[in-house]
């Protein structure tokens, strides 16, 4: 079963550039809008920071390495 897990996400893998440069823009304008007003005592704006960062990262990875 994992083998099949695998081997369909192998076939889905396809990476369009154009997508990930529209996650890349509306990611940095959501991390824009997060430092704009920070509040680090709420755990909810930690997270979505933190997810923001993280996607950015790996749109700019997954561009770099296409």
């Amino acid at each position: 079963m994992e083998s099949q897990v695998r081997e369909y996400l192998r076939t889905m893998y396809n990476p369009d550039p154009q997508a990930l440069k529209i996650i890349l823009f509306s990611s940095s304008f959501i991390l824009f809008l997060f430092l704009v007003n920070p509040l680090f005592e709420n755990p909810y704006y930690i997270f979505g920071l933190v997810s923001t960062v993280l996607t950015l990262v790996a749109a700019i990875a997954i561009l770099a390495c296409e």
